[in-house]
């Protein structure tokens, strides 16, 4: 008969492949410690430790201490060499992770997730000839994927030949993917990219970085690419963050010039100076007045967007459950306090009490602090 300590540890062991199956990587953290102290040579806790550890937060110390557990009790399993290919990926150590990968396809040559991850390595490290070879060994192995059509999109977006598809064949490789699986938030993720990066078009990039943030509001990309199309698409946005918007366009240009009209640039070079003075008072205008209002009026439209996006839970409590018109006129309200504060503290006599000063420094102290905690809230970790 089995002791109370035996049914107590297959009991765990039960609990814990539920929380891997449930994909609950925070649990999985809690009681992965649990088993390991009965078992500490349990090649599935610590895989599984390693995958959670990469899930939550991107612990990579602790998935790297797991991993390479993993590795010792099994080198012979692919999944182990994957891991650690993921946590090197992870820690941008892109040729450690082809070695770990080309490890594991030694004991699984078939492993069409292998593949895909072999392609994204390459990939990143720029080897688009060796990243479509990994394609075609991925669509092999598993012919209507997601995630391998998504990976062959990128690929060839990038590639240096005739095969080089343009943005709005990139766009179709894309929908194609999503026609395997229409829920796959990564692929609507890239699609707002091409629209945001290539087409300048915030309110599609918008549309398609809603969708995404629907279906996953945690992941931190999704939100990422959500900021950025409704700073781009705005028009108030645009305006307050006009050094952004102008220095991006003048690269842009530069680039065309560069290219075309360089003797456009070299007429300018002696009016630099002059051009230099003009954008440095600009920039110290935009960070003195404009700075602290942008931020509050970003808050208020990204805030709200996430709420619809996906109601993520840290834009459901105190403020932000205001209306929207409501933290509109919060913000019409401050702004002018801002901006008067500003002006009092620059402007104030030395013979002025010095309370006045100390009133008009705490009052952009504050707002400072007000900015900086509403940045931390619009980008919960």
């Amino acid at each position: 008969m089995a002791s109370d300590a035996e049914v107590f540890s297959d009991k765990l062991e039960r609990m814990f492949a539920h929380l891997v199956e449930a994909e609950q990587w925070e649990r999985i953290l809690e009681l992965g410690p649990q088993l390991l102290s009965n078992d500490p040579e349990n090649w599935f806790v610590h895989a599984m430790m390693a995958q959670a550890a990469l899930e939550v937060d991107e612990k990579l110390k602790q998935a790297r201490l797991h991993g390479n557990a993993a590795l010792r009790i099994e080198p012979e399993e692919s999944f182990s060499h994957l891991l650690m290919a993921r946590i090197h990926r992870k820690a941008n150590r892109l040729l450690d992770a082809k070695r770990s990968l080309l490890e594991a396809l030694k004991f699984e040559p078939e492993d069409a997730d292998l593949w895909q991850e072999f392609g994204w390595n390459c990939y990143q490290r720029g080897d688009f000839i060796t990243a479509r070879e990994a394609v075609k060994q991925a669509r092999s192995f598993k012919p209507n994927d997601s995630s391998i059509e998504n990976l062959a999109t990128a690929v060839a977006g990038l590639a240096d030949d005739e095969s080089r598809l343009d943005v709005y064949d990139q766009i179709e490789g894309y929908e194609r993917a999503l026609r395997h699986d229409p829920e796959d938030a990564t692929v609507m993720h890239n699609i707002g990219q091409v629209f945001l990066q290539d087409l300048d078009d915030g309110k599609n990039a918008e549309e398609w970085f809603r969708k995404a943030a629907q279906i996953d509001p945690n992941q931190p990309q999704f939100r990422e690419g959500l900021i950025a199309a409704i700073r781009r698409r705005d028009p108030i946005l645009r305006v307050l963050n006009f050094p952004w918007n102008w220095s991006k366009r003048a690269f842009r240009v530069g680039e065309r010039w560069q290219a075309k009209k360089r003797w456009l640039i070299i007429l300018l070079i002696p009016l630099s100076p002059i051009i230099g003075a003009l954008l440095i008072s600009g920039l110290a205008i935009w960070a003195v007045f404009l700075f602290g209002p942008a931020k509050l009026y970003e808050w208020l439209t990204v805030t709200e967007a996430m709420k619809k996006a996906g109601g993520v839970s840290s834009y459901n409590r105190g403020i932000h459950r205001l209306p929207f018109l409501l933290r509109l006129l919060i913000f019409l309200s401050i702004v002018p306090v801002f901006i008067g504060a500003v002006g009092w503290f620059f402007t104030a006599p030395a013979a002025k009490a010095d309370h006045d000063i100390i009133i008009g420094g705490g009052s952009i102290v504050a707002m400072a602090f007000g900015i900086w905690w509403s940045a931390k809230r619009q980008n919960p970790s």
